[in-house]
C-alpha cells in the first residue's frame, strides 16, 4: 500500500560526515562530535516539505516500509553527491515524520538522475509485509555465474 508520494524541489543535498572538535586540557582532552550545519538545515527543509505532502502532519509509521527515491540534480552525472549520502540524509531526515526508526526500512530503490527541469527529490513510500517481500537472488555465483 502506498503510504506517501511526494516530490521535494530543490538540489538534493547529501548527509555531511560528522565533525568534531577537541575540548579540554592535558589529560581531560575529549572529542565532542557534531552534524554540520548544512546538513541540519538541509534534514529540516526536507522534513518540512514531506509534511507539506501529508497535509502537516506526521505518518510515524510502525509497520516495515519500501522506500523509492530518485535524485535529480542540476549537476553533470558522475559529478554530484554520493549516491548513498544522498539517501542517507532522507532516510534520517524523516525520522519521526514518516517512520518511527529508518531501520523500518526493509526495502530501498534509490537513483541518481541528472535533473530535467528544477532539481528535485522523488521519494514513494509503501508498506512492506513480510509476504510481499521479494527475495533476492541466490549467491553472487548463481546470480552472475
Amino acid at each position: 500500500m502506498i503510504v506517501l508520494s511526494c516530490i521535494i524541489p530543490g538540489q538534493p543535498v547529501p548527509k555531511g560526515r560528522p565533525r568534531a572538535f577537541i575540548v579540554g586540557k592535558g589529560s581531560r582532552r575529549f572529542a565532542r562530535f557534531y552534524t554540520p550545519a548544512k546538513t541540519v538545515d538541509a534534514e529540516k527543509a526536507l522534513a518540512e516539505q514531506v509534511m507539506l505532502c501529508t497535509g502537516g502532519r506526521a505518518l510515524p509509521i510502525q509497520n516495515s516500509v519500501r522506500v523509492m527515491l530518485t535524485f535529480r540534480s542540476g549537476r553533470r552525472p558522475g559529478r554530484g553527491a554520493d549516491l548513498d549520502n544522498l539517501v542517507k540524509l532522507v532516510l534520517d531526515a524523516l525520522n519521526g515524520v514518516i517512520w518511527s526508526d529508518d531501520r523500518q526500512v526493509v526495502e530501498l530503490h534509490a537513483i541518481a538522475r541528472p535533473a530535467e527541469g528544477a532539481p528535485c527529490t522523488e521519494l514513494r513510500v509503501e508498506t512492506a509485509e513480510e509476504s510481499e517481500a521479494e527475495e533476492m537472488p541466490g549467491p553472487v555465483e548463481e546470480t552472475f555465474g
